[in-house]
Parts: structure tokens; C-alpha cells; sequence
């Protein structure tokens, strides 16, 4: 997969689901189903078709990153996807 990711020039992060532990949990029907997760960390769009996906990873790339939560310091902070 990593290869493919850089012959594609995909700049964003893929996840692989080796284990089937996610297709169970999301009860996926079908290949592919994209799973979209905004920066925050949430589930954003579920079950996109192929033609879907590029508009909204370019939708949510457009999205300013969440503030950071004050309560949290240093290393116990989470950096938003491609900081």
C-alpha cells in the first residue's frame, strides 16, 4: 500500500484494516467503502463512493484544524492530521 500511496502522490494518511477488526465495526457490505476521519478525530462521512472521495478529503483539508483543548500540555497534546 505504501508503494501505491507514492506512485498516486497521496498525501494524506491511509489506514489498512489487516485484521478485519474496522470492516466488523462498521459493518462494511461492500469494496471499497471509504471511511472519512476529519482532523478532530471523528468519524466525518461513512460509505462514500469512489467519485466522492476526492471532494471531500479536499473539503476537509480546506477546514481550519480544532483547538487544541487548554487542558491538555506538551506531549499529552494531539497534533491535528498533517501538522
Amino acid at each position: 500500500m505504501a508503494a501505491f500511496a507514492k506512485e498516486q502522490k497521496i498525501g494524506y494518511p491511509i489506514a489498512i484494516d489487516a485484521e478485519g477488526k474496522t470492516v466488523k465495526a462498521f459493518h462494511v457490505d461492500s469494496f471499497p467503502d471509504y471511511y472519512v476521519i476529519g482532523r478532530g478525530g471523528k468519524l466525518r462521512f461513512a460509505d462514500l463512493a469512489n467519485n466522492e472521495l476526492d471532494a471531500v478529503v479536499k473539503k476537509l483539508l480546506k477546514e481550519k484544524p480544532p483547538k487544541a483543548d487548554p487542558k491538555l500540555r506538551g506531549s499529552d497534546r494531539k497534533k491535528p492530521v498533517g501538522s
